[in-house]
């Protein structure tokens, strides 16, 4: 009995030996019985061959439920997979490690903040403040993308991992004050990944001004507070943006274009915009940072910044720092849009922060030539202005006072709820924007096409109105001797006509006509 089990063994293994397709004996024999099973054709033995046939070339078929192995990619695409392996490794390779002297150094400086803070003799406005290591500060990005997890959005662990270690790196060779990661904008051919950076006000003292060409804010100010750099991958260079002007921001408000990837790519359609997509991907994100970087109320406060002694035009600013004293809310109070605030300055509709103050020289002049069309003068939204004054655009046509005023999204442009001990806020005017917050900790994201959402179908803006034909104001009675009206098209003087001599001339003419 046991020889026969054993050479049963070996007939079965005999039987599942594959071919180099993948096939065996074994299955075709057990797709053969299920056939004639589930047919039950006549004369099965005299159509056995038939059968037998009929399935092997049903075997030979690829199945839908069976996964294809996909070839490799020969040449280019093997390539390119090979530079992003490389670049992904470059990225463990910029980790920072302290050398022996830069590790003695640093711990020399611990240890004397140590002593300086252990020492009670040492007043507390001359005690040094705690080293860090060189190089710009980067906020937890991991810890901040666990918490938009929980919101149902963000990008893959391994892909955000990637980007923390590029911007780490890219903090250590420059010298912002802060650098977070703002987001991911979608291309038809390739996605940028933003970063946002704080200007080090040390590295710029007083030379920033604003040019009233352009009426632009300077760097580090207003709608260019914050500078933006881009990258089409996390292994790539990061490119910095270049500032926004109000022209600019105007006429981005306009249109409505996807971007391609390719920083240096016009950017077509109507109404032209005479710049590169650089340009319309800062004026982009600053649309979006404007209307959707919010934070808890109260965790941010205003304090006053008093000007240089030395510096007599200077004015008094507020600046917007972190409040000490701040106590985290709750989730049910998050859910409310009174608990949260925009920490970034609003633009108004002449594309700045603040309205635009004319030189004295010129202000006589502007006002002499705009007498006919007056507009109120805009006044600049206050930062920390609460999301309860946040309304969605109206429709074509549609009243003031449309809309159920017992919901709350009829007119409000946040969306906020809780996903378990996490506040959610997502702004319906932008999507893709997110902000979470726990406890003291909060964070916001952009993950989207840069589009905002309308609620008509969009059509570009019509062409200017036809110019008027010049009226002259030429007055013949006034006019002086010669001098003609300049509308009235001049006749040409036509040129002297060649006197002829005798009629020889006229007769060889007239044989050379006859020949």
């Amino acid at each position: 009995m046991a020889n026969t089990a054993a050479e049963f063994e070996k007939a079965i293994t005999l039987l599942q030996q594959a071919d180099p397709n993948g096939s065996t004996l074994y299955d075709h024999i057990t797709r053969l019985l299920l056939r004639i099973a589930k047919d039950k054709p006549e004369n099965a033995l005299d159509n056995l061959e038939a059968i037998s046939v009929a399935v092997k070339k049903a075997a030979l078929s690829s199945s839908i439920f069976k996964e294809r192995q996909d070839k490799v990619k020969p040449g280019l695409d093997k390539r390119k997979s090979l530079e992003a392996v490389e670049g992904t490794l470059n990225l463990f390779k910029k980790i920072p490690y302290l050398s022996t002297d830069g590790k003695a150094t640093f711990l020399e400086s611990l240890a004397d903040y140590a002593k300086a803070m252990e020492d009670d003799d040492i007043e507390e406005d001359k005690k040094p403040s705690l080293p860090t290591l060189p190089g710009s500060y980067v906020p937890d990005i991991m810890g901040q993308a666990r918490l938009l997890e929980w919101a149902g959005v963000g990008i893959p662990d391994e892909e955000m991992y990637r980007v923390t270690l590029s911007i780490q790196a890219l903090a250590r060779e420059t010298k912002y004050e802060s650098i977070r990661f703002f987001g991911k904008i979608l291309g038809t051919q390739a996605s940028y990944y933003i970063c946002e950076a704080k200007f080090d006000m040390k590295s710029y003292p007083k030379a920033l001004k604003s040019d009233p060409l352009t009426k632009n804010e300077p760097s580090g100010q207003g709608i260019n507070e914050y500078i933006y750099l881009v990258a089409s991958s996390p292994d790539s260079k990061w490119v910095q943006l270049p500032d926004v002007t109000p022209e600019q921001l105007i006429t981005s408000r306009q249109m409505r274009r996807f971007f391609t990837g390719n920083l240096n790519a016009p950017v077509t359609g109507y109404p032209r915009f005479p710049f590169p997509e650089a340009t319309y991907l800062r004026c982009q994100i600053a649309r979006i940072s404007a209307a959707t970087v919010i934070s808890p109320k109260g965790f941010y406060t205003m304090e006053d910044v008093e000007p240089d002694e030395g510096d007599e035009e200077a004015e008094e600013v507020q600046k917007m720092v972190e409040d000490p004293e701040f106590e985290a809310l709750s989730t049910e109070d998050l859910q409310s849009a009174e608990n949260w605030v925009h920490h970034r300055a609003h633009i108004l509709k002449q594309g700045r922060s603040k309205p635009w103050a004319p030189p004295e020289g010129e202000e006589e002049e502007e006002e002499a030539g705009e007498e006919e069309e007056e507009e109120e003068p805009e006044e600049a939204i206050p930062m920390l202005n609460g999301l309860e004054n946040d309304a969605l655009p109206k429709k074509a046509g549609e009243e003031e006072d449309g809309g159920d005023e017992d919901d709350p999204l009829a007119e409000k442009l946040w969306n906020i709820k809780a996903e378990g001990s996490i506040a959610v806020a997502r702004n319906l005017s932008w999507p893709g924007s997110c902000a979470v917050a726990q406890g003291k900790m909060f964070s916001n994201i952009y993950l989207g096409w840069g589009q905002k959402y309308t609620p008509d179908m969009y059509a570009p803006p019509p062409p200017p109105a036809v110019m008027s034909e010049y009226k002259s104001n030429f007055n013949p009675e006034e006019a002086e001797e010669g001098e003609t009206d300049p509308l009235i098209e001049q006749v040409d003087p036509q040129p002297p006509k060649a006197e002829k001599e005798d009629g020889d001339e006229g007769d060889e003419g007239d044989e050379e006509e006859e020949d």
